[in-house]
């Protein structure tokens, strides 16, 4: 889906807001705007001294003091139809639990299974510390190492998100996986399965060829095992998940006979 993609509606954010709304461009500003944008001047002659990105002065009138916060929604922006209900459903933590699944790391397992904070719990058990001693922003940087790692994140990526060097990033991650031997040994063996085979699959069966993975060219290789071990996690909580619509769909239809149905199915025959 696109403009815009119903699957990835932003999640609700705040925006501050000016105490003062500044005046509106006027007309002649707008056209001054038109010709920098153009690359032309009022006469016709192209110009030289101003980049086509400048916008001028006279447009930006609004005052720099803020005030207080406003919170947006995108996703109240969809109603349902009269009468009808809308029914969110998610699973908490999905691909990390796939992931621990997969490499069946005991330590990790333990740690989801727990019924706790799951990446304060996880923080706890990387830094050698209990929980109730976990900072904030030790919670953070576990979540985004977690994270990260099944993203197919690299460690400039990760130095970005957590505001230090990429070396150090580089030690976040491999000091993680030293604790998490069997999430490490996981990783290892997926990207030997996709030299070998030259694909991966998902827990479903659904594979997903990557000829990048015995490319010369050392950058392209490493995204190819970046994606190796991304698609086995991403992908097979996709597979569950298409799963999991498809069986509370029929699970609502079987409970709630008589509901209406959404108006591109009210004529289809019912299987």
């Amino acid at each position: 889906m696109s403009e815009p993609n119903l699957q990835n509606i932003p999640k609700d954010f705040e925006i501050e807001m000016p105490t003062i709304i500044g005046e509106s461009p006027t007309q002649e500003d707008n056209e001054i705007a038109n010709m920098i944008y153009s690359g032309r001047d009022n006469i016709g002659r192209k110009t030289r001294s101003r980049s086509k990105f400048m916008i001028p002065k006279q447009t930006a009138r609004s005052t720099s003091t803020t005030g207080s916060m406003f919170s947006v929604s995108m996703r109240h922006a969809f109603i349902p139809f009269p009468g009808g209900v809308m029914l969110a459903a998610d699973y908490s933590q999905l691909e990390l639990r796939i992931i621990a699944h997969l490499c069946k790391d005991k330590k990790l397992v333990r740690v989801l299974n727990s019924g706790g904070d799951v990446f304060k719990m996880i923080a706890a058990e990387w830094q050698g510390l209990s929980p109730d001693e976990v900072s904030v922003n030790q919670r953070q940087q576990a979540k985004q190492v977690c994270y990260g790692m099944i993203y197919g994140i690299g460690t400039k990526a990760l130095g970005e998100q957590l505001k230090i060097s990429d070396d150090d990033a580089g030690c976040f991650i491999e000091s993680f996986k030293s604790k998490y031997t069997g999430l490490k040994t996981y990783m290892k063996e997926t990207i030997a399965f996709c030299k070998k085979h030259g694909y991966v699959q998902t827990i479903k069966g659904r594979k997903r060829f990557l000829p990048a993975i015995h490319d010369t060219i050392i950058h392209a290789r490493s995204q190819a095992e970046r994606q190796a071990v991304n698609t086995t996690v991403q992908g097979s909580a996709a597979d569950l998940v298409k799963i999991a619509m498809i069986n509370i769909d029929k699970r609502l239809a079987e409970v709630f006979p008589d509901t209406k149905r959404p108006h591109r199915m009210e004529n289809q025959t019912k299987t």
